[in-house]
């Protein structure tokens, strides 16, 4: 929580665009050419988002890939403090 907000993991926001753009998991996995359980498991705060991967979703998100990986990092630090 930040500020007493809760704090928007990747895979939130993940969610919110594909839900946004009318897409599923697995289309957008065949069309980065990555497992559909991983984007489900980044969906879920499971796993990271990676470098490579923030590369992958600026493509089809025209979102940078910095804003992708800023996002992660202040997940990791919320989690470390909490």
């Amino acid at each position: 929580m930040e500020n007493g907000h809760p704090l928007m993991t990747p895979g939130d926001l993940l969610a919110t665009l594909l839900r946004d753009r009318g897409m599923t998991q697995a289309e957008l996995a065949a069309l980065i050419g990555r497992p559909a359980q991983m984007i489900s498991e980044i969906v879920t705060s499971k796993k990271r988002v990676t470098s490579s991967t923030a590369l992958q979703l600026e493509r089809v998100f025209s979102l940078s890939a910095r804003i992708w990986l800023s996002i992660q990092d202040e997940a990791d630090l919320s989690k470390v403090a909490s």
